[in-house]
């Protein structure tokens, strides 16, 4: 088992340079410089054949993504990640992208708002406007609708699907993906 100051004192990944994140740097001093460097780190290129279609879900922003031979009958409500105070459609509709793609459906990507100007639970009220949206403004049906995010919107995802307040039908399953790092930290541990 290693002890506190192993763990401490070992190499961490995201310190390597061009990126803004470990122990010893930062996102920035401010909500804007956190956010933009945020979105410089993670903004892709375009996914070359993706169609993006800016939209409205009953007042929360939204991108539906789709691909030219993509499957219409099932959807993927992505949930972005930024610990609820960064990130976007623009920061993740590449990753939003390839999904649709590898899972040959369309994806909605919200936009929702973020703390620290709108703090807990707009994040979560924002997830179940869009999901409701799916279901009552684009007629899916729940078995058709999986909830996928990572991070912050891994929790999101969660949350929606856990809830036992919430009178509307689940979803057919969630995706929640974590931070790379837990995985190099798992894996540094294993070595034990």
């Amino acid at each position: 088992m290693k002890n506190n100051d192993q763990l401490r004192n070992r190499p961490d990944p995201c310190d390597a340079p061009g990126l803004y994140l470990g122990r010893h740097n930062t996102w920035g001093d401010t909500v804007a410089e956190m956010r933009s460097n945020f979105n410089n780190s993670f903004s892709l290129p375009p996914h070359p054949t993706a169609q993006v279609t800016p939209i409205q879900t009953d007042g929360v922003a939204a991108e539906l993504i789709s691909m030219p031979q993509g499957n219409s009958d099932r959807i993927i409500l992505y949930l972005h990640g930024g610990g609820f105070a960064m990130g976007s459609c623009q920061t993740y509709r590449r990753l939003a992208a390839d999904l649709a793609a590898a899972a040959n459906s369309s994806v909605l990507l919200i936009d929702y708002r973020l703390a620290p100007e709108y703090p807990y639970p707009a994040a979560l009220e924002d997830t179940l406007t869009a999901y409701r949206w799916l279901i009552d403004t684009l007629r899916f049906s729940p078995s058709q609708v999986a909830i996928a995010g990572d991070s912050a919107g891994g929790n999101l995802a969660l949350r929606r699907v856990s809830s036992r307040t919430i009178q509307i039908s689940l979803s057919v399953s969630p995706f929640m993906m974590s931070y790379i790092q837990s995985f190099s930290t798992l894996a540094y541990l294993a070595e034990v």
